[in-house]
């Protein structure tokens, strides 16, 4: 009976790995020396997982985007660039992906163009392998005639597609900019995954590039221009099929951002490379053994128990989440330039009346850029989005959400900021089940009905055509014709209902 013989996937590897790194820096000669740490941003950038014999690998880089000032207080831009590498253990795996955040990045310099980055990456890695799924009558019973209860069920397949290398450029004009003196402080980029489609062999994903430029003239107050640079790429993945739900996340490295003069204005030119990495989802049907007994014999049954997880919906998008907050007395904002950076400092996924529903805070990093001066405050912007899956969820379904902040606004107004951002979104919703499956049986002793002997049988609550006809050892069909119950199949044999208005079942 080959419905019992479908092949699903499971994750070998479900715990959390930890990886802490250490890199020690040294600034070129001809950079300033540090004189003030403003602000530092870091972003993973992962590699394309390895598996070997002896498990998964795991390794990608970290970028550090360092701004400080000197001594004089001019602005520089330091890019640093460390590695990390973890380990998932576990053998057999087909392919594999992972989940991974930053956290407790910290500083600190140890000379004037020397310093220390601590961080560490918190990851759940997934090894996946295809294996078969129940057993077939023939492999417990052989050469027996056998009466079966069976289940349908979905199962989830994730199958995940990366692609580590593309590239973006644009070109845009400052007009009302004079060209000369125009300077570049700090350049960063982000990945907004905005759609994503799966057909038969590959897959859509659309979205932008969102670059934030920080300029200076000479002895003026910096300012800031944000660009964005749209995207349509068709990624080739040879396992993906029409219909596949599909979330993405995207990283992306600092750009390459050069000025020339334009006329009377000056053309600025953006060049980034950056990576997408794509999890396909469908469902996939299989049959579960549940119960079975042979005709006029007798088997006691060894289980084990199964459990999986069927998938809801899926969304990959994006919200703009926005928020008033207080600044603190002795941080001056006026005649400044204000530049936000925002991470996640806390995201819960909960269910909350049949609605997927995050809840978080946001950590705000807020810069205050003068001529000659600036000040650096923390903020925290709590959130809270409904993730339109497309399906109603219960109390024990699973919310797994990704968030990642692209780029920002800002505007002060006496003693309060508002604060403005748009949030990457990578949500599933997975709903868990258990069953209990026959994996051996072994042969007992069995006395059937004498032959001749016509038993009457009173039915309690608990009974099923199934449970009588195993307990006597009669094919259910011959059961059911014996007492005038319609075929209903077996999805009905367990069912203790259909026997309703029946007082009593003949035997034999």
């Amino acid at each position: 009976m080959a419905f019992f013989e479908n092949r699903v996937q499971k994750d070998l590897f479900g715990e959390t790995v930890v990886a802490d790194t250490t890199e020690e820096f040294i600034l070129p000669d001809y950079m300033p020396e540090i004189g003030r740490v403003l602000r530092l941003c870091s972003t993973l950038l992962p590699d394309e997982p390895y598996l070997g014999t002896e498990g998964a690998e795991f390794s990608g880089r970290i970028e550090y985007r360092l701004l400080y000032s000197d001594g004089e207080g001019r602005l520089t831009e330091a890019p640093l660039e460390g590695r990390y590498r973890y380990r998932a253990g576990a053998e057999g795996g087909e392919c594999a992906f992972t989940e991974e955040v930053l956290e407790g990045v910290s500083l600190r310099p140890t000379a004037p163009r020397k310093l220390s980055v601590r961080a560490r990456v918190v990851a759940r890695p997934h090894v996946m392998k295809t294996e078969a799924l129940g057993v077939s009558p023939e492999a417990l019973m052989p050469e027996q005639v056998c009466e079966v209860i069976r289940r349908e069920q979905s199962v989830v397949r994730t199958l995940p597609v990366f692609v580590p290398s593309l590239r973006s450029e644009g070109q845009f004009t400052l007009e009302e900019e004079d060209a000369r003196d125009l300077a570049l402080v700090s350049a960063s980029a982000s990945v907004l995954p905005e759609r994503a489609e799966a057909h038969d062999g590959y897959v859509s994903v659309y979205g932008k590039l969102v670059c934030l430029c920080v300029l200076k003239k000479e002895g003026e107050t910096p300012f800031t221009r944000s660009y964005s640079l749209p995207f349509e790429e068709e990624l080739t993945a040879s396992n993906a099929c029409a219909g596949d739900l599909v979330t993405v996340r995207g990283a992306c490295p600092s750009p390459t951002v050069t000025l020339e003069e334009a006329g009377g204005g000056m053309l600025l030119s953006i060049d980034t490379e950056y990576s997408l990495s794509c999890l396909l989802h469908r469902n996939e049907s299989t049959s579960l053994l549940c119960d079975l007994y042979a005709h006029g014999a007798s088997y006691s049954l060894s289980r084990k128990s199964v459990v999986g997880e069927s998938l809801l919906g899926a969304y990959t998008g994006n919200f703009t989440v926005s928020g008033e907050l207080p600044l603190p007395a002795d941080f001056a904002s006026e005649g400044r330039v204000l530049i936000p950076s925002f991470t996640v400092k806390e995201s819960t996924p909960l269910v909350d009346g049949g609605r997927a529903v995050v809840e978080g805070v946001l950590g705000v990093s807020l810069l205050a850029l003068g001529a000659d001066a600036c000040d650096r405050t923390e903020l925290s912007m709590p959130i809270r989005l409904e993730l339109p899956l497309g399906c109603s969820l219960c109390d024990g379904d699973r919310i797994l959400c990704a968030l990642s902040p692209v780029g920002g606004t800002v505007s002060a107004s006496g003693g309060n900021v508002r604060l403005s951002t748009e949030l990457s979104v990578s949500a599933t919703a997975k709903r868990p089940f258990s069953a209990s499956i026959p994996v051996a049986a072994v042969k007992g002793e069995y006395t059937p009905l004498p032959e001749g002997t016509l038993l009457a049988y009173y039915p309690t609550e608990e009974d099923s055509l199934f449970s009588i006809g195993k307990r006597y050892g009669v094919p259910l069909a011959l059961l059911a014709k014996q007492n005038g119950i319609p075929d209903a199949g077996d999805a009905e044999w367990e069912n203790p209902k259909l026997l309703d208005g029946y007082s009593y079942l003949l035997i034999g």
